[in-house]
This record gives structure tokens, C-alpha cells and sequence, in this order.
């Protein structure tokens, strides 16, 4: 599992995956010239390494009263399902703030 050079992703999260008493980290990014995600992990449910590229499967939330965006993907081994929050990315002015 080989991460890529940050400068060539057009998105990038870095998350923990939580299974039992079991935790693993998951990457998922996708490139600026790929128009899939790539998706790194291995699973905290069965130990299998995954390293696949799909579509950015969203599910979105109500919880306290807020709608919450969730990246959802599966273990393609034990097909355990996995939530990640997905962050909406502010972009920057270009005064500097």
C-alpha cells in the first residue's frame, strides 16, 4: 500500500477504522488525472488489506438535529461496512482569509 504524493490529489482523508477492540487506519484520495477514488486499508474485522478504487459512496446522517455526510465503503473480503464523516472544504480567498 503505497500513499500518494499529496501535491497530485485533488482529495485526500486519512481516517480510523473501529471494529470491536480493534482499530486499523484508512486513506482514501483520489488523483487529479483519475476520475475514481482509491480506498487503502486493511480491515479491523478480519485483518484483510484492501486496496481498491470506486465511486464515493455518500449516506448522509441526521444526528442532533444536523445532516452529516458520511463516506461509506466495505471490506471486500468480509464486506464490513465502514463511515467516515466527510468534511465540506472551504476554499480560501485569495486576500488570505
Amino acid at each position: 500500500m503505497a500513499l500518494p504524493d499529496l501535491n497530485n490529489c485533488e482529495f485526500f482523508k486519512k481516517t480510523t477504522l473501529f471494529s470491536g477492540n480493534k482499530n486499523e487506519k484508512a486513506f482514501i484520495f483520489k488523483l487529479k488525472d483519475d476520475p475514481q477514488y482509491t480506498f487503502l486499508f486493511s480491515c479491523p474485522n478480519c485483518g484483510d488489506k484492501n486496496e481498491f478504487g470506486g465511486a464515493l459512496n455518500l449516506k448522509e446522517v441526521k444526528e442532533k438535529g444536523k445532516k452529516i455526510n458520511y463516506i461509506t465503503f466495505n471490506c471486500k473480503k468480509c464486506s464490513a461496512e465502514f463511515l467516515t464523516e466527510k468534511f465540506k472544504v472551504k476554499k480560501m480567498s485569495k486576500g488570505g482569509g
